[in-house]
């Protein structure tokens, strides 16, 4: 848990780090020159982020100067967990009898114990106690009740949180098999479960409702509106006035389009292009006004940048804006008079914007597209569809003409592509998974794309240039010691690329990708370039966007679904009204870091709910899929396993304890198993061929069973490695009453 710290916690900070033993309150207030109520608050601030603590005398030093280590503890299903140090640094393991009340996710202080030699069954190096918990990462817990007549549990959703005690007065109306949620009354205690009681009942395990509400309670997302916030919305949620045009640009004489997937409600964007007569392009990129309906410091408000984003399940969404705005007001629906910041680009005939300029204006989109119909008349040469669309077809003509020259201005500058397969799902009336399959990402889509990636440019380069509170969208540079990993990979595999002297740069990267096209290590090359990049996140500051290879980059584009892009709406409104004043300039300037990082961490969340929600729908799928046969590639190589990917994005796991053709050893650096004694290998991008023996709805996850191919000898390679030592493991419940 990141945390921005204010400038006296640092100037504390400054003095602690300059002691060689720990010191008491009176004399580092002298040092700081800080005291009474002041220096009280700089200290419990550097106490929560983990940055200070005080011993057993009252005295305060840096963790590491009493032996301790600030970070995230990360369960395991088997009651142990791990130390991910926030300094990065190697984990430390913590055994089942060292967490304390600590549980999974939460962000503790631990004491090393242990420094030399290998800490206990395990391959790391230190081993720690739980000295104290500082952020508790939850205080309610989703899972499947198991009713006694003496004693309740509930056995946790999420295996690496160890079952929860429910009091016979504590488990309400709830019955064997259901998902509920429990609220923890009471953390666990050495050889003590956490104890809990129910507050809510979701519906029997196996309900496709039950058990996407359980992954909606266990990550915390929010399912109602605030009344409040209700309220607001309808009362803002009225047609377009006359009054509502001053001072707006009129585009609604344009041929305007939106183009969104077919079961798409909220339209965010809508374009309109304009050949010039010098054989360049006038692109309008038109995006929903949201700040309009949206005012700061209200209750809707408040609500919006709680959620973060709206998230996106098969079938469902939780809107980050009530749909009285989100699906209708905001929505740029074809034939109505709608609201918009408008960013109105001049380019040349080789696509680089000569001007461009920002504008609240009011549209009246021409004609809603589908990706789908769009690709059919561009990809397929639909003529009748083409007709159909009349007006229309010309503009799409040109859209296309233009993504091209802009794709290839973009990939000329290095820019990476990461192309891999998102699941499209068809469910039935009950909501259950019936099909999946690719969804297709065609000429559409990569229209729709790079017209908003110049718009988020120019929204960021427009914010630099004056210097605007603002949240840039930033991918930083890879860490050398993962680039230095990378190419070691690569150099192991045979690729012929070697590491630059000078820092690695996107064309560097993007030359190695083209170059793996068609081989058989194209996979490998990909996933795990992907895994060493840093992740993009939200900040105040711009710091580049190194995937686009683009020096200025925000998210400008979608404010219906993404609270930064309404941070970045109000930050070029003000500016076009003429600017901030100085205090409220540096207020807004003040605000922005822990907006970006809150704003990034419900984004990470979100991300993960929905691909558990994925998951979910998958394990589902393949329920009835037992004893069939597939076609599929490696996707991941573990100590434990083999992830299985089949052409239908559908993931599952080949133990290795199930291969007993051969003692196979796990070769980290390859990302591939060899066989002992045959020298067989399974690396990653292999196809092989499986059968699906069995689903687990909890876990959600299929497992396969590995059907021995015919082997090409030229990959058989008998090169070392770490085994794989099979174990028999007892499985223990992880529960004592009370």
């Amino acid at each position: 848990m990141e945390q921005t710290i204010s400038p006296q916690a640092m100037q504390v900070l400054a003095v602690l780090k300059q002691q060689k033993t720990a010191v008491d309150t009176a004399q580092l207030g002298l040092l700081c020159a800080m005291e009474g109520p002041g220096l009280a608050a700089a200290l419990e601030e550097l106490r929560s982020a983990g940055h200070a603590m005080e011993n057993r005398k009252g005295k305060w030093a840096l963790p590491a100067l009493l032996g301790c280590v600030y970070g995230r503890v990360q369960g395991t299903r088997k009651g142990y967990a791990f130390l991910l140090p926030s300094d990065g640094t190697d984990d430390i393991f913590l055994p089942q009898d060292a967490l304390g009340s600590a549980m999974h996710d939460d962000m503790a202080l631990v004491r090393v114990i242990a420094r030399k030699g290998r800490a206990r069954g395990t391959n790391r190096a230190r081993e720690g106690e739980v000295v104290q918990v500082l952020h508790r990462a939850r205080t309610r817990v989703v899972g499947t009740l198991e009713r006694g007549a003496h004693a309740s549990f509930v056995v946790p959703e999420d295996r690496r949180i160890a079952d929860v005690f429910i009091p016979r007065d504590a488990v309400g109306d709830g019955q064997s098999g259901q998902l509920v949620v429990v609220e923890i009354t009471a953390f666990a205690k050495p050889g003590r479960n956490a104890q809990g009681r129910v507050i809510e009942v979701l519906g029997q395990t196996g309900s496709s409702k039950a058990d996407r509400m359980a992954i909606i309670r266990h990550y915390g997302l929010k399912d109602a509106f605030d009344p409040a916030a209700l309220q607001e919305a309808e009362r803002r949620a009225v047609p377009v006035q006359k009054k509502d045009l001053r001072g707006r640009t009129d585009f609604r004489e344009q041929t305007i389009v939106t183009i969104d997937g077919a079961d798409a409600k909220d339209f965010d964007d809508a374009i309109a292009l304009e050949e010039t007569p010098e054989g360049g392009y006038t692109l309008c990129v038109h995006i929903a006004d949201v700040t309009h309906y949206v005012l700061p410091d209200t209750a809707l408000d408040a609500e919006a940048y709680a959620r973060g984003t709206s998230v996106y399940f098969p079938g469902a969404v939780l809107p980050m804006l009530p749909e009285a705005l989100s699906n209708q007001m905001c929505s740029l629906q074809a034939g109505e008079d709608r609201l918009t910041l408008s960013c109105v680009m001049e380019l040349d005939k080789g696509g680089r914007v000569q001007h461009y300029a920002f504008t609240r204006g009011v549209i009246r989109v021409t004609r809603r597209v589908t990706y789908e119909d769009a690709n059919r008349i561009l990809e397929q040469h639909d003529t009748a569809l083409a007709a159909a669309y009349g007006e229309v077809t010309p503009l799409l003509e040109r859209m296309q003409t233009l993504a091209r020259i802009l794709m290839r201005n973009r990939f000329g500058r290095g820019a990476l592509d990461f192309d891999f397969p998102e699941p499209e799902f068809v469910l039935d009336e009950k909501g259950r998974a019936v099909d999946i399959f690719p969804r297709h990402r065609g000429i559409a889509n990569q229209m729709i794309e790079e017209f908003m990636l110049a718009a988020n440019e120019c929204a960021a380069r427009f914010a630099v240039e004056r210097d605007l509170p603002f949240l840039f969208r930033v991918h930083e540079e890879p860490d050398a010691g993962r680039m230095d990993e990378y190419f070691a990979m690569l150099k192991a595999l045979g690729v012929p690329a070697q590491k630059p002297k000078r820092k690695v740069k996107p064309r560097d990267l993007q030359a190695i990708l083209k170059q793996a096209e068609g081989q058989p290590y194209e996979t490998a090359v990909n996933r795990v370039l992907l895994r060493s990049l840093k992740k993009a996140r939200y900040c105040a500051d711009n710091l580049g966007h190194f995937g686009l290879a683009a020096k200025y980059y925000c998210h400008f584009t979608s404010p219906i679904r993404r609270y930064p892009d309404i941070i970045v709406h109000r930050g070029i409104i003000a500016a076009l009204k003429g600017g901030l004043r100085e205090k409220q300039l540096e207020a807004e300037h003040a605000r922005m870091p822990e907006m970006g990082r809150h704003t990034s961490e419900c984004e990470r969340v979100a991300m993960e709910a929905e691909r558990a929600v994925d998951d979910l729908k998958k394990t589902e799928y393949m329920q009835d899929k037992v004893g069939e046969e597939f076609d599929g590639m490696i996707s991941g190589v573990t100590d434990f396993g083999l992830f299985v990917e089949l052409p239908n994005t559908v993931e599952g796991m080949i133990r290795l304890s199930s291969l007993e053709d051969d003692f196979y050893v796990y070769d980290e650096k390859l990302f591939r198993i060899v066989g002992r004694n045959s020298g067989t290998t399974y690396a990653l991008g292999d196809k092989v061929h499986i059968r699906v023996i069995g689903t687990d709805m909890g876990l959600r996850r299929t497992e396969f069973m590995l059907l021995q191919p015919e082997r090409d000898p030229s990959k058989d390679n008998r090169s070392g490695g770490r085994p794989h030592r099979r174990r028999n493991h007892t499985k223990h419940r992880r529960r004592k009453n009370g």
